[in-house]
């Protein structure tokens, strides 16, 4: 895994901790890399991983109209379905994050 992959890693694990100072970093990494993907998936169509067809279900969803989009609309459709991925992203990591400790504050560490 190269030092890249792991600032990733490590900011998932920080919004998965808990660190809503994370949040923004996480954004500024996820989003150029799924912009990537989105744009080959729609180039393409392919449907062959799960994430692939997540794509196609919020370029339907997001599109609305059975006709693929002129340029311009292209591109501001890659830019709503990334946020949309990365929204759901970041929210499935802070559903996975521990419950928080209701004695944390009263509990003097020993």
């Amino acid at each position: 895994m190269t030092v890249y992959d792991n600032a990733l890693a490590t900011l998932a694990a920080r919004v998965r901790g808990g660190d809503t100072g994370a949040l923004t970093g996480l954004r500024q990494e996820l989003e150029p890399r799924l912009t990537f993907v989105v744009r080959q998936v729609l180039r393409t169509g392919s449907d062959g991983s799960p994430l692939d067809r997540r794509i196609l279900r919020e370029v339907a969803r997001t599109a609305g109209s059975g006709r693929p989009p002129a340029a311009r609309d292209r591109e501001s459709l890659v830019a709503q379905v990334t946020r949309r991925l990365c929204a759901l992203v970041i929210a499935g990591l802070r559903r996975s994050q521990p419950a928080a400790d209701p004695f944390k504050d009263t509990v003097l560490d020993v």
